[in-house]
């Protein structure tokens, strides 16, 4: 086995590996890190420039738990999955990996797995834009209240239609209308 054939593997190992850490999180809301998971994708994460010459800075990628209180470290999915799928699909751009030579049958796995990475993106772009809104809003106010119980719900959230379905619920329990969730949430 000759020096890029051994290379090759050794992108693909770590490839897989982080497939696998995505796949394990994939129906998880939130969890305690008490078994070491995000220590764990971290070493896999740290070895992408080791084998992956062109991948140098790996830092945006780490998987970092948040703190609560005396519980230990909790591990939120939707971040901890962009930065998975995000490495993921730098490895697949840069290697070319996972291009199918013919329709085995995947193709609809495929799809499904754009459709959440398009999801994912979305709902943190969701995130950020709910975040930069709730300062604007006074306390007490049923605006702010709305987007931080509608914040509070995003890591429950499977889909964009669960993401609509909750934001006219909580948005009903505030008395807003949907135009001005609409607003409030820049749809």
């Amino acid at each position: 086995m000759n020096d890029d054939e051994k290379n090759k593997k050794a992108i693909l190992g770590v490839y897989e590996e982080l497939k696998g850490l995505l796949v394990a999180i994939e129906s998880k809301n939130s969890w305690f890190d008490d078994n070491g998971f995000s220590a764990h994708a971290n070493l896999i994460i740290e070895r992408v420039p080791i084998v992956c010459p062109e991948i140098e800075d790996v830092a945006t990628y780490r998987i970092r738990p948040e703190h609560i209180n005396d519980r230990g470290n909790i591990v939120k999915p939707i971040p901890a999955k962009a930065k998975l799928n995000s490495i993921i699909g730098r490895l697949k751009g840069l290697y070319g990996l996972d291009t199918p030579t013919k329709n085995d049958g995947n193709t609809f796995i495929q799809n499904q797995s754009q459709n959440q990475s398009q999801f994912l993106n979305f709902a943190l772009e969701l995130q950020e834009k709910i975040i930069s809104e709730i300062p604007k809003y006074a306390e007490g106010t049923k605006e702010r209240s709305f987007l931080e119980k509608l914040k509070s719900a995003l890591p429950t959230i499977k889909s964009a239609t669960d993401i609509l379905s909750k934001a006219l619920r909580i948005g009903a329990d505030f008395g807003l209308d949907p135009a001005t969730i609409h607003k409030l949430l820049g749809l």
